[in-house]
């Protein structure tokens, strides 16, 4: 059983580790989104791959199954 939730969302995901992260977990079947502050090559290729980035300051934009999720369904990953 794994111990890391299935949701996670990560900032900064557009940064070259956060964004390796992103698609690791998303490759074992995790629901992957992210936020960046500026859109680029990478951010649309992680949208291309099936992760939500969002670029704005506000956790309305977070996709519905994370906002609703419980407290610990959802891992938030930062450095």
């Amino acid at each position: 059983m794994s111990t890391v939730p299935h949701r996670l969302f990560f900032l900064g995901v557009g940064g070259i580790g956060m964004s390796a992260l992103a698609r690791y977990f998303l490759h074992r079947g995790h629901v992957v989104a992210g936020y960046d502050r500026t859109p680029s090559p990478l951010t649309h290729t992680l949208e291309q791959e099936g992760i939500h980035v969002q670029y704005v300051e506000d956790p309305e934009a977070m996709p519905a199954d994370f906002r609703e999720a419980g407290e610990h369904d959802v891992l938030l990953v930062r450095t």
